[in-house]
C-alpha cells in the first residue's frame, strides 16, 4: 500500500473519530466569540447600577447607570474589535471568505453593531451595504497588502532565497537533512509542541485534540506516510504560493519581520 492510500484511510479513521467524539460548534448571531473576562464583570456592573436604580430612581443613581452602560458598550466595542483584529492578522484570502461569513453570521443580525459612515478617498459612503463592500475589500480581498510599501530589494533577496530553498537538491547525500527519514520521536515531538487543542478542526475536518489522543498505530502510519511523501518526492497535502510581508515598525534585517502569507 503506498503512502497516498495510507493517508486516505488514516484521515477517513480520524475525521470519523472527529465526527464522533468532538461536537460541532454553531455560530449564529446569538454566539459570542468575542467574549471576555473584562466583559463578563461590566455585565455585573451594569445590572447592579439597573437594579440600585429601579430601587430608588434618584439623579445620583441614573447617572451611575448610565456610566455603566456606556462602560459597557465601550468594553463590548473593544473586545469585538479585539477579536476580528486577531482572527484577520496575517489571514489568507482563501481563509478570509470562510471568516467573512462567520463574521456575518455573529453580528449581522444585531442591531446594536453600528458602523459609522466611512471614507473611500474623497467619497462618505454612508449605506450599510456601501460600508459592508468597502470593509471586505479593504480587509478580506489583500488590497490591503498590496498597497503595502514595499523594499523591492529586499523583496528581491528574499524570494532568491525562498526559491533556493524549495529547489535545492537532496542529491545522493545519505547525510543530507533532506535524506534523512523521520522518526517516531520527530512526529511525537511535533504533536506534544501544538497548544491550540480548543481550537476548531482544520481544512481535512480533523480537530488538534485528536492528534495529541493519537496511538501508536497512528503514529507509526504517519511515520510511514511522511517518509513515502520524502522518497517518491511525491506532496499528499494541500500546496500554496508564499509572499512574505514585512511587519511595521520591523528591521528587514530580523527574520521575525516577516509574515508568510499563503
Amino acid at each position: 500500500m503506498d503512502g497516498k492510500q495510507l493517508w486516505e484511510q488514516l484521515l477517513e479513521i480520524i475525521q470519523h473519530a472527529t465526527k464522533r467524539n468532538i461536537p460541532n460548534k454553531i455560530i449564529s448571531s446569538h454566539s459570542k466569540p468575542y467574549w471576555t473576562s473584562s466583559l463578563t464583570s461590566s455585565v455585573k456592573e451594569l445590572q447592579e447600577a439597573r437594579k440600585k436604580y429601579q430601587r430608588r430612581s434618584t439623579p445620583l443613581n441614573r447617572d451611575q447607570l448610565d456610566e455603566a452602560t456606556k462602560a459597557f458598550k465601550k468594553n463590548l466595542l473593544a473586545a469585538k474589535n479585539a477579536w476580528v483584529k486577531e482572527r484577520t492578522e496575517g489571514i489568507n484570502i482563501k481563509d478570509s471568505v470562510q471568516f467573512w461569513k462567520k463574521y456575518k453570521r455573529v453580528f449581522g443580525a444585531q442591531q446594536d453593531n453600528t458602523i459609522f459612515n466611512l471614507r473611500k478617498g474623497d467619497i462618505l459612503i454612508t449605506e450599510d451595504k456601501d460600508k459592508e463592500k468597502l470593509l471586505f475589500e479593504t480587509y478580506f480581498t489583500g488590497e490591503h497588502v498590496a498597497k503595502q510599501v514595499s523594499n523591492p530589494e529586499h523583496d528581491r533577496k528574499v524570494g532568491q532565497e525562498y526559491q533556493k530553498a524549495r529547489n535545492e537538491e537532496r542529491g545522493s547525500n545519505p547525510n543530507h537533512l533532506l535524506n534523512s527519514e523521520i522518526s517516531i520521536n520527530e512526529i511525537r515531538d511535533a504533536i506534544d509542541k501544538q497548544t491550540t487543542v480548543d481550537k476548531s478542526t482544520d481544512r481535512n475536518n480533523i480537530h488538534p485534540c485528536l492528534l495529541k489522543k493519537l496511538g501508536e498505530s497512528a503514529i507509526s502510519t504517519l511515520q510511514s506516510i511522511f517518509n513515502w511523501s520524502l522518497k517518491n518526492g511525491s506532496w499528499l497535502w494541500d500546496t500554496a504560493n508564499v509572499t512574505f510581508i514585512k511587519k511595521k515598525e520591523k528591521s528587514t534585517d530580523c527574520d521575525s519581520a516577516l509574515i508568510p502569507l499563503l
